[in-house]
């Protein structure tokens, strides 16, 4: 198993990855931690993710993203920012019981070529 870390530069850690393999599935795992700050430096959320090595590593960066979305609050309560008007917005079937797709979307469209 190995285990990294980023750091902004002040310091703070912004990004932990663990990758292992999975004895279950015979793939590589990824356990990501990502470290959201404030402008002031106080932290605002920590977002926890795993992938199985089926996926890809852009799919983790789309899901991260989507994530970041949320944190932010793009289009307030009933805007945008919400599931139903993200998939809206993407161009996506709206499904309240499903939002797999806007990670999907993400990932396929802001990182192409991050395998």
């Amino acid at each position: 198993m190995g285990l990294g870390y980023g750091y902004d530069p002040w310091g703070k850690r912004v990004f932990q990855v663990a990758t292992g393999y999975g004895s279950d599935t015979g793939n590589n795992v990824y356990q990501t931690t990502v470290y959201f700050y404030g402008v002031a430096g106080q932290k605002l959320q920590t977002f926890h993710s795993a992938l199985d090595g089926g996926g890809s590593y852009g799919r983790l960066l789309g899901t991260m993203l989507y994530e970041l979305i949320h944190l932010s609050g793009f289009g307030g309560p009933t805007g945008p920012g919400q599931d139903t008007g993200l998939q809206a917005a993407l161009g996506l079937k709206v499904n309240k019981n499903s939002t797999d797709n806007i990670s999907k979307k993400l990932a396929k469209d802001c990182f192409k070529g991050v395998k």
